[in-house]
């Protein structure tokens, strides 16, 4: 059956129509299947040596063991030492956790670990098994021993002095322990956690 449509003024175009034959006796029902992409999340804990919350340390996910190759925007812990990664595919998908950053990197070292979780349509929302640790640096002080009135053309020798040390690291522990013995020129050096201390000659 012919069909003339008007497009546009004195412009016309014809199309021919050809019927065909449908058997409606025999209905035909199609399905579709729709896998629907189910989001979840990550979810962990930052604290120091004494499991007090730590915020401000920066964390990245990635879709690789090596940590090369990321799965998303870095987070960072919160007051609360809390940190999560969201809408993220969880069709049994594995990802990797790792520290990026401390909150304070002359205070902290960095936790190398890397924490895999894998998010499946029944458990979309999982949260680290354990909670991700900071301890606190080693650092290194000389303590010198001197001797007044001395002058200053006149050697003395000033090697087997020892200190007492007493104080609290920064986050709480108690100090209590002495030095080796100085050197000839009365210095000797001792390795402390960040704090505040006393030192007195023993």
């Amino acid at each position: 059956v012919p069909i003339t449509a008007t497009l546009a003024t004195g412009v016309s175009a014809q199309t021919t129509v050809i019927p065909s034959t449908v058997n409606l006796a025999d209905p035909v029902t199609a399905y579709t299947k729709i896998k629907a992409q189910i989001l979840g999340s990550i979810s962990g804990k930052k604290v120091n040596g004494a499991g007090a919350a730590l915020s401000g340390a920066t964390f990245g996910i990635y879709s690789d063991a090596a940590c090369t190759v990321s799965a998303g925007n870095d987070v960072k812990s919160g007051s609360d030492g809390s940190f999560k990664f969201s809408n993220l595919q969880a069709n049994n998908k594995t990802y990797y956790i790792k520290e990026k950053s401390t909150p304070d990197n002359s205070t902290y070292v960095l936790n190398t670990s890397v924490y895999k979780v894998t998010l499946t349509s029944s458990s979309p929302n999982q949260s680290l098994s354990v909670n991700v640790v900071n301890e606190l640096k080693d650092l290194t002080i000389t303590i010198s021993k001197s001797v007044e009135n001395t002058p200053s053309t006149e050697s003395k020798d000033l090697s087997g002095y020892r200190f007492r040390i007493i104080g609290k690291d920064s986050i709480g522990n108690a100090v209590d322990v002495y030095t080796g013995y100085t050197d000839a020129n009365g210095s000797v050096k001792h390795t402390l956690k960040p704090g505040s201390y006393t030192v007195s000659e023993a």
